[in-house]
């Protein structure tokens, strides 16, 4: 018997499902004697059963726990809660596998494939570093873009700075800073990777061991802190890095607006290029002839800074290092077509900001 006011693991697989048919099938299921089906039943077939089960939901196992859970290899992460609630997840699940072959006629092919497919069919996933990222299916036309949004800040230069370093990396107390950070950071990018979060919203960073990694910064500058309870100092204990999916789906968008943008102001400058060279070609008169140069030779470096902007997708400071970013930005555009650039830049780097701001 159930519980009055408690969430079963059917309950809580049927109240995320994609298919109503198949929520109400693993309600019902619930219901059935477990004994029963199984005096029914070979035991080879059970154990066949119950290895497809296992192996078609591997992908989901692995991408909530990390690890490999059919060889019981695990992370940190994988607390005891977790593997707890997956486990009943997964009986659930073979459970309805049972009663789709024991009184609905199916095969065990099909009985593992129709019952699995009511958690398998609500997700796709994707090897990222390490870890085994998923993602809810509406989102897999994007997939391709959101990852790369992730893969960009998945790099041992955007992390080796930003992200707070173990104690247990510095060893005895002998190693420098500089140098735990990096083995820190390439430790992450080798063995870690990014973890679907529980409510499939986003992905987090999971170091080697399983653990989150933890920012200096957030997203908006802010630092945590607390205080040690042995030395009674102020630390940076940091905040998770953590990549909301719709945010950066929607970074790239912007991004991609701005670059067309962008590319769009450079054929208008490459043909005022055009322009003036022809004048050039034609001009006697030595002082205009010096005047067309000095006018050509701004916009080859207007273009040069706009190509960069637009194949890169940010701001290339490098290029104007002695000038002030925003004021080079409000005065450097034509201005029937500032007030576009202007709103693309500016959506740009909001959606930015929000997926942890500039890589390069």
């Amino acid at each position: 018997a159930i519980s009055a006011g408690v969430v079963t693991p059917a309950m809580n697989i049927a109240l995320h499902s994609a298919s109503t048919t198949r929520a109400v099938d693993i309600l019902n299921a619930e219901m059935i004697d477990d004994k029963k089906m199984r005096d029914t039943m070979e035991k080879p077939d059970i154990a066949k059963l119950s290895r497809s089960v296992n192996e078609a939901l591997r992908p989901w196992f692995e991408s909530t726990l990390g690890g490999n859970y059919e060889g019981g290899i695990l992370d940190q992460g994988a607390t005891g809660q977790r593997i707890n609630s997956i486990d009943g997840m997964r009986d659930a699940i073979f459970k309805l596998a049972m009663v789709y072959h024991t009184q609905g006629g199916q095969s065990l092919d099909e009985s593992a494939d129709n019952a699995t497919d009511l958690i398998m069919g609500s997700y796709v996933f994707e090897e990222v570093g390490s870890q085994t990222l998923r993602m809810p299916n509406h989102l897999e036309g994007a997939m391709d873009t959101i990852i790369g949004v992730m893969e960009d800040r998945f790099t041992v230069d955007y992390l080796v700075d930003k992200v707070v370093i173990p104690e247990s990396q510095f060893g005895a107390g002998n190693i420098p800073p500089a140098s735990a950070a990096l083995a820190y950071v390439e430790d992450i990018v080798k063995y870690g990777g990014w973890r679907t979060t529980n409510d499939d919203s986003g992905a987090f960073l999971v170091d080697a061991n399983g653990n989150e990694v933890r920012l200096i910064e957030d997203f908006d500058g802010n630092i945590a802190t607390a205080i040690d309870a042995e030395t009674d100092e102020e630390i940076i204990v940091g905040s998770r890095f953590e990549v909301n999916f719709q945010d950066a789906f929607k970074f790239e968008q912007a991004r991609d607006a701005l670059q067309t943008e962008l590319s769009e102001e450079a054929q208008v400058i490459d043909n005022r290029i055009e322009f003036f060279q022809e004048l050039l070609r034609n001009e006697t008169d030595r002082d205009e002839r010096k005047n067309l140069y000095f006018q050509i030779k701004n916009l080859q470096d207007e273009l040069v800074i706009v190509e960069t902007w637009a194949r890169n997708g940010t701001l290339p400071v490098h290029l104007f290092p002695d000038q002030d970013a925003e004021k080079f930005f409000v005065g450097f555009f034509d201005e029937s077509r500032r007030e576009d650039i202007a709103e693309s830049f500016e959506e740009f780097q909001e959606t930015r900001q929000q997926v942890g701001g500039p890589v390069r």
